[in-house]
């Protein structure tokens, strides 16, 4: 039996895929054919029919919704007075084309989707009951048909082959013709993607009504036009139970963007790969080498960050003057760590529902200048005289590594200092330590312990070949965390959504990497099953609280 919430939200889905196939198609302004077909700017692939059914009952059978696919094909059925969409091919993906426009007027050309079909008569009278109406259309020659989708606005059925193109009446039709097979467009992407759009950038300079390419690249950096192309893809694996986004930038042959690009996500030996806490909700791995244009701008956004601090903390009575110096140093150390260019680090953190360990390593720069300013850092007595050091003669070394602990306490006068208090208690415990190569921080409940476990799991470990960028984060533990400090409103919502996640435990993570690809870079974020339990009911929650204004309660 389907669920009342999936009733509601399928019992205008007939009228969602009409919205779709008109939204795909009518990204263009009014414009007439041109006389030479141009590239796509951009193309969309998507998955068959018969795809997205069983991604659908995928996401139904981890949300705990099993009947989610079998209650939307009903619903569909009925909406379609029984016929469901008889006459699609729901074995082959579809196709969406976007053509730059040539006129200064004109946004774009033309704009159309091509829908596999093995019955366009039998689809079209399927869909007659989602529309005003469909009947034929002698503008584009035999069997085009025009689709009535409200006042004022109609689409043309265009039959091609096994395709019926699908575009805004009136509009330009010339790239309609030019390729037979509009899957050869859309190039790897219906292999590696369930849903993907690729941008080809250099016809962005094309689109007139944009500015001229110089334009462009003053508003968006000399990068945009060395780019060949973008693609972000969002693909479905029923096997390994996930889903995963990716977003990837090719530049073209032979530019400083390629090399660039292809630097940054090479794989480099990281020494750092086993800096980590056993249990750890959250965790992270970095090295590279970035550009000196990069590490300048890294510069400047941190001292726009300390400006920004500082005049917060200007504007609060409870800030001494030692805070605001002590704010000033780590800014100056950051920024000399950014100066280094030569970025590597590590970050684990552990997550209770009321307690935050963090523990973080990062290579030190070769001038000794972050050195220096570290060790000043590490004295934090000389910012907060409420602050006790703790020099220990048999504890301030973990090896080779100099430690030093401090803690620090903790008053309700603090910005978020109850927030506070809840992670950390009364004090919390920092520990900076320094190594021939590498500065340690760690911070939170038991952070001395926790440093020398890290500390000895990175001893019994050997470099190894990392991505430039490798996150994982459990979302289980950071819900329990996030429903034990929220308070207000939202504390149900948070509670409900943790609850929902507790059973995923373990495979609740979503994870984040950059990897190489021929003259450019790929990002990718996966998501493990337990993240989509909790998409459909966060989905929900937003909904309604947009929708009431009132906060969703637990049921």
């Amino acid at each position: 039996m389907v669920r009342p919430r999936v009733c509601v939200f399928v019992k205008s889905l007939g009228g969602i895929l009409v919205f779709l196939v008109v939204s795909a198609a009518t990204v263009a302004g009014s414009s007439v054919a041109s006389a030479a077909v141009p590239e796509p700017l951009l193309v969309v692939s998507s998955a068959s029919y018969d795809r997205w059914y069983d991604n659908v009952e995928f996401i139904g059978t981890v949300s705990g919704s099993p009947d989610l696919a079998q209650g939307l094909e009903a619903m569909l059925r009925m909406a379609t007075a029984n016929r469901g969409l008889v006459g699609l091919d729901k074995t082959r993906p579809w196709a969406g084309v976007v053509i730059p426009g040539q006129a200064e007027e004109d946004l774009f050309v033309d704009a159309y989707v091509c829908l596999p079909v093995n019955d366009l008569t039998a689809l079209l009278e399927a869909v007659r009951p989602l529309v005003k109406g469909v009947h034929h259309y002698d503008g584009y020659g035999g069997g085009t048909h025009q689709i009535d989708v409200c006042d004022g606005f109609s689409l043309m059925a265009i039959p091609k082959g096994r395709w019926a193109v699908v575009a805004p009446l009136g509009f330009g039709t010339a790239g309609m013709y030019s390729v037979d097979d509009p899957t050869t467009l859309l190039g790897d992407m219906p292999k590696q993607y369930d849903l993907a759009a690729r941008l080809f950038v250099p016809r962005l300079f094309e689109i007139k009504s944009l500015g001229q390419g110089d334009a462009l690249s003053r508003s968006f950096g000399a990068d945009l036009a060395e780019l060949e192309h973008a693609t972000v893809g969002l693909a479905f694996d029923h096997k390994a139970r996930q889903m995963s986004a990716e977003l990837v930038l090719v530049a073209k042959d032979k530019t400083p963007t390629a090399q660039r690009l292809s630097g940054y996500a090479r794989k480099k030996l990281c020494p750092l790969a086993g800096f980590r806490l056993p249990g750890a909700a959250i965790e992270g791995t970095w090295s590279g080498t970035l550009t000196a244009r990069t590490a300048m701008r890294l510069k400047l956004l941190t001292s726009a960050a300390q400006v920004r601090v500082l005049n917060d903390s200007n504007r609060e009575d409870e800030t001494t003057e030692a805070a605001r110096v002590a704010v000033a140093d780590v800014f100056a150390a950051i920024g000399s760590l950014c100066a280094g260019r030569r970025m590597e680090g590590a970050v684990s953190v552990v997550l209770g529902p009321e307690a935050v360990t963090w523990v973080s390593a990062v290579r030190l720069p070769p001038d000794g200048l972050a050195r220096e300013q570290i060790k000043r850092l590490a004295s934090l007595a000389k910012y907060d005289p409420q602050a006790t050091t703790q020099p220990k003669p048999d504890a301030d070394r973990d090896g080779e590594v100099r430690l030093r602990s401090v803690s620090i306490p903790i008053s309700d006068r603090m910005h978020h200092g109850a927030t506070l208090a809840r992670m950390f208690g009364q004090r919390v415990d920092v520990v900076v330590g320094l190594g021939k190569e590498h500065v340690y921080l760690a911070f939170g409940r038991n952070a001395p312990q926790s440093l020398h476990e890290a500390l000895a799991a990175l001893r019994e470990s050997s470099p190894a070949l990392a991505a430039p960028v490798e996150c994982s984060v459990a979302t289980g533990p950071v819900a329990e965390l996030a429903a034990a400090l929220t308070d207000g409103r939202s504390k149900a919502d948070v509670a409900l959504i943790a609850q929902v996640l507790k059973p995923s435990a373990g495979k609740d993570h979503v994870r984040f990497s950059a990897a190489p690809v021929e003259r450019g870079m790929r990002l990718r974020v996966e998501f493990e099953e337990g993240t989509l339990s909790v998409a459909g009911l966060v989905a929900g929650l937003l909904g309604q609280r947009a929708a009431s204004g009132e906060p969703a309660a637990v049921e």
